[in-house]
């Protein structure tokens, strides 16, 4: 009777102790992100084009500059820049989450594109944004930068 008791405890400790660590380490997720200008990067958009004929291809095309005379080294789920279009209004998107480190050395650019043949008329919202951890001193920060939506139309 006492190690039945003895195991409901125990059992009861070790779930409080996930939930503990659980929101731990949720905390330390980083909600506020680490203006991105503190570290010298800048988010750019190299190609767009604001109006596509139907079943005709577009390519959108979006610069990760490292500005600053120092290389970096930066974590990220293997894509810095993310480009995504939706029909009509911007949604969440699920990105990879396997951690993938890159040399950024200084004034160097990382680029990413999307091409994009649009299938229906209409408005698409073009989404980019650029996410990764940098080293800062004996921890890393997240940087993120959002660029503002950009508007598409299918005519």
């Amino acid at each position: 009777m006492f190690t039945l008791k003895f195991r409901k405890i125990l059992r009861g400790l070790s779930y409080l102790t996930l939930v503990c660590i659980s929101l731990l380490a949720v905390s330390s997720c980083g909600k506020n992100p680490t203006e991105a200008s503190k570290y010298g990067f800048t988010l750019s958009v190299k190609q767009i084009q604001t109006k596509v004929a139907l079943n005709e291809k577009a390519t959108f095309a979006a610069c990760l500059t490292n500005e600053t005379s120092s290389d970096y080294s930066i974590t990220d789920n293997g894509y810095p820049i993310q480009i995504f279009i939706d029909k009509d209004s911007p949604r969440r998107h699920a990105v990879p989450a396997d951690a993938v480190i890159h040399v950024v050395k200084s004034k160097e650019s990382l680029s990413q594109t999307l091409d994009f043949t649009p299938t229906e008329k209409g408005k698409y919202i073009l989404q980019i944004s650029a996410h990764f951890l940098i080293p800062d001193g004996d921890a890393n920060k997240e940087v993120s930068i959002k660029l503002d939506n950009i508007t598409v139309t299918c005519r």
